[in-house]
């Protein structure tokens, strides 16, 4: 079985590797291969999110099928190797921080916090607006020189600090104290469904008349129903029409617009540029 250091795991070419290791308390991988050598991780854990494909992880001996939008992960007492399910094209995150600095930061959070992250299921599914922001934070890291790459250590940590805050509310932060439809709003955001809500739908959805949605969102987000979709749904199309290759009309469908004339003009009026614009702009 391999044993993977941490310096074995910090991208570019392994003289450079080796000498910004030990500076180094966090890192990446993007991957779209399978890894069949059993390993263990002796000196970091490692949180993956699919991106693309099926794949299957043999984990502690056991076999486990995970799907796009899944992230698990893996401390230094666990061994596994991944591959893809079937012939599908694959694609994941590989984040990687040091033991010592992640069970500092569990245990900062809570007394109770990292006892239960090392008991809890190892995978969990990534709402899209968490695996976007990961997405945009490694876009972010790419575009680093090697002059810069060892300042690059904080901004990846700051994808696992969304992980981790996000297992917290998951199961450790009470949600009795949350209204109904606030907690129902929270499931909704998780769909792709919510991407094509209207204000009508939403008052559908969590059973209030226009009024009352307007006088809670005033209260709670200081913006409209409508303008809380719209916020969410543009920020979804910048990271998309950034991250992704996909044609502009197919974005504006996914957000609710059948009409790429009326996407447009309120991309700009938003934003001050077309969403054209932006892409070759934000990818340059």
């Amino acid at each position: 079985m391999e044993s993977l250091h941490f310096s074995t795991s910090v991208p570019y070419d392994l003289d450079f590797r080796n000498a910004v290791a030990d500076k180094m308390q966090c890192t990446y991988n993007v991957l779209n291969i399978d890894y069949n050598k059993h390993h263990n991780h002796k000196d970091f854990w490692e949180f993956t999110i699919i991106v693309e494909g099926n794949i299957i992880n043999y984990l502690n001996g056991e076999q486990f099928i995970y799907e796009k939008g899944t992230m698990f992960f893996l401390t230094c007492e666990d061994c596994h190797h991944i591959k893809r399910k079937g012939n599908s094209q694959i694609r994941y995150i590989n984040l990687m921080v040091k033991k010592d600095l992640i069970i500092k930061y569990l245990s900062s959070i809570s007394d109770d916090f990292l006892n239960y992250i090392l008991k809890c299921p190892r995978n969990v599914i990534l709402p899209n607006h968490i695996i976007l922001s990961i997405e945009n934070i490694v876009h972010k890291a790419n575009m680093l020189t090697k002059n810069e790459y060892i300042t690059h250590s904080n901004l990846i940590f700051s994808a696992i600090m969304l992980i981790v805050q996000h297992l917290y509310t998951l199961y450790i932060k009470p949600i009795e104290h949350k209204q109904e439809w606030q907690i129902k709003l929270a499931s909704l955001i998780d769909t792709t469904e919510f991407l094509t809500c209207s204000t009508k739908d939403l008052c559908v959805l969590l059973n209030y008349s226009k009024a009352q949605l307007n006088r809670l969102f005033k209260e709670h987000f200081n913006l409209s129903p409508h303008d809380y979709l719209q916020e969410y749904k543009f920020t979804y199309a910048q990271n998309i029409l950034i991250l992704t290759n996909e044609k502009i009309i197919d974005i504006a469908t996914k957000i609710g617009y059948k009409n790429l004339s009326q996407f447009n003009v309120i991309f700009k009026r938003k934003f001050n540029i077309t969403p054209g614009e932006y892409r070759k702009k934000n990818k340059n």
